[in-house]
């Protein structure tokens, strides 16, 4: 059943809508249209050619001023006309502008509603065209939504339904398209291949084609092929819209390919066209998105920012696809002019997306709550007024009743209140702490990071050219045999093997582990066996499930047990060593204990850097250490640290 206030929206907008037609009637279309007509009455126009006239005159002022609301207003005043008169056509036709309307505007869930019930329309009375176009409408607005199952189900109906060869071309290429977004590139290809084999097809089907097939060719890397196919589209393209479609194409085919200068050429090409109407405001904000990823690329971060900018200012005007690689070339300029945090906002922004979801759903909530309360108040008022009315002997009666209501209303009103705060004292907190834990993400990214240049430096710097020395040292043996037999030559040599043997190890310790293949305990065992002897016993102990942890935490783990293994190897001249590893839920802990010489006077030692850093890094986890040592009976370090995962959104 219907609710009174759902009731007296529909009663207001109704209208609202005649109020609207009737004024804008009555205003004349010389005001509105310019072409110099005016209506009679409406009273005496309620006929079939009459409501085809508000039809064609809410498309055509749609057109020509983009106002989708006063256009919506005036098809539904045409649909109750029709729907007064029994004019089935009327119905049809309103529903299928309405259609389209939405679809322009990218309000997709809205014409898959309208789709729905033109096809339930045309049920019996269409031709196949109209019944195409509503199976294609549903099918395109499902692929734009990501529903490509849905979708491939639409089109195929749609297929079915197609008049001619032009359109079962223009199917074939949604299709190809609908494979593309599910990477099946050989399947769209099949598809594009079978609608080029239809000869007489118009030129902009053509071109739709063509640029299609050199998307596929180009996810396939046959470069070469996709930049033919670009160009071949350029020639079928029919107007400036599609000519400019194809160049941002090329455009994003160059960013891809790392190929910034030619993605700026292209973008040559199409910045004059940015200042004219003769391309839509979808393609307009990809050319400001590509041009800001080309400038990205290239290192220009002022331009970057300035397109990019643009481009997300007409966010709105992109497919949910497009949207995303906005948001990746942002999160890469971000990262590129040292704004870390943004960056990472950014690449985790699916979680902003739920919670953006979630406080929709609090809002309508809160706006159900807001509704009944008005209703419980009117009620209210009714009854006060109506006990006015009633024998002095009930006055009593109604003060009560009065003073309870306004006592259960402040209630009500203070609870309400309470809830709102601590839903929001919550919400900062959770905010807080995923700001936090992004900070200290992105601090170990970028230690990582600093990790592996230093170790591919080592690796192929340093330790390339001890190798080129090693080279000639030999050929120099080789040439002057008696220089090679000398002591100090020998001894060179063995300090060149040796240098060598200490910066490959030294390469290797910084280079991160196959943590994700290996695991943490087989690291840390492997890690084992390259630093120490056979003749040191050694015992890895893992408490827990590995899966319970992040790739980060993963490698801050292992990075604290090298560092502490190191010490352990320089200074504790250890013969056994445990390590335990506690992986739980809420904390994770790392433990090692050795038998070696220990850390004598604990109390006053002088640590050393590697110490004092790993100190650091635990505090910044609002973790805690304890060390304990005996001189001569070994060391004891206990590590402990709240497992801070990104909490769920």
């Amino acid at each position: 059943m219907y609710s009174t206030n759902s009731i007296i929206y529909t009663l207001v907008k109704r209208c609202w809508a005649t109020l609207f037609i009737i004024i804008f009637f009555m205003l004349s279309d010389t005001a509105l249209y310019g072409q110099g007509q005016e209506y009679k009455s409406i009273s005496y126009h309620k006929d079939t050619a009459y409501i085809n006239k508000i039809i064609r005159e809410a498309v055509n002022y749609h057109k020509s001023h983009q106002q989708p609301d006063s256009a919506k207003t005036m098809l539904w005043y045409a649909w109750e006309l029709s729907l007064h008169r029994g004019y089935e056509r009327g119905l049809r036709d309103v529903t299928y502008a309405l259609m389209r309307l939405e679809y322009e505007r990218q309000q997709f869930q809205a014409a898959i509603r309208y789709a729905d019930v033109l096809i339930t329309l045309y049920a019996g009375n269409a031709d196949k065209k109209e019944l195409y176009v509503a199976n294609n409408i549903k099918a395109l607005s499902n692929d734009a939504l990501e529903n490509f199952d849905e979708a491939f189900i639409w089109y195929i109906k749609a297929l079915k339904y197609s008049p001619d060869k032009d359109y079962e071309a223009v199917i074939y290429n949604n299709l190809a398209v609908l494979m593309q977004n599910t990477a099946q590139y050989e399947k769209g290809l099949a598809y594009v291949n079978k609608a080029m084999v239809y000869q007489e097809i118009k030129p902009s089907v053509k071109a739709n084609l063509f640029i299609n097939k050199g998307k596929l060719y180009a996810a396939l890397h046959e470069s070469k092929l996709a930049l033919n196919c670009f160009d071949s589209a350029f020639l079928y393209a029919t107007t400036p819209d599609q000519k400019a479609s194809i160049k941002i194409h090329k455009m994003f085919f160059f960013i891809n390919h790392k190929d910034f200068r030619g993605a700026l050429a292209e973008f040559s090409y199409l910045e004059p066209l940015l200042k004219q109407d003769s391309i839509n405001s979808q393609n307009k904000a990809k050319i400001y998105m590509g041009a800001g990823g080309a400038f990205v690329a290239a290192g220009d971060y002022k331009n970057a920012t300035k397109y990019l900018s643009q481009a997300d200012s007409m966010s709105r005007f992109l497919l949910a696809t497009d949207a995303r690689i906005l948001k990746h070339f942002m999160s890469d300029l971000y990262y590129q002019t040292g704004q870390y945090r943004k960056a990472y906002e950014l690449h985790y922004a699916y979680h902003e997306t739920e919670d953006s979801i979630r406080s929709r759903e609090i809002q309508l909530k809160v706006s159900e709550l807001d509704t009944r309360y008005r209703t419980a108040e009117k009620d209210k008022t009714l009854a006060e007024q109506q006990l006015l009315i009633m024998k002095s002997s009930r006055q009593l009666y109604k003060s009560n009743v009065i003073s309870v209501s306004i006592v259960a209303t402040l209630i009500i009103l203070l609870l309400l209140l309470w809830l709102r705060y601590t839903y929001q004292k919550r919400k900062n907190q959770r905010l807080e702490s995923a700001q936090e834990i992004g900070r200290l993400n992105a601090l170990r990214e970028g230690e990582e990071k600093e990790r592996h240049r230093l170790s591919h430096e080592l690796h192929d710097g340093i330790n390339s050219s001890l190798a080129a020395t090693s080279s000639y040292l030999h050929t120099l043996a080789e040439m002057y045999p008696t220089v090679a037999v000398a002591v100090p030559f020998q001894k060179i040599r063995q300090m060149l093997q040796s240098v060598s043997s200490e910066v490959r190890a030294v390469a290797h310790n910084l280079a991160s582990p196959a943590l994700v293949e290996n695991g943490l305990k087989q690291s840390i065992e492997d890690f084992c066996l390259s630093l120490f002897s056979k003749t040191t016993a050694i015992e890895v102990l893992v408490l827990g499930h590995e899966r319970k942890l992040s790739q980060t935490t993963t490698l801050m783990m292992y990075r604290m047990a090298q560092e502490l293994l190191h010490n352990i190897y320089k200074h504790a001249h250890a013969t056994e060593i445990i390590i335990m590893l506690g992986l739980q839920q809420q904390e994770i802990s790392l433990t090692i204990e050795d038998n070696g010489v220990g850390l004598p006077f604990v109390e006053n030692r002088q640590e050393g850097i590697g110490l004092k850093n790993l100190q650091e890094k635990i505090r910044n986890q609002k973790g805690q250490i304890t060390i304990e040592s005996l001189r001569g009976k070994g060391t004891l370090i206990h590590i402990t640290i709240p497992n801070q995962q990104i909490p769920p959104s």
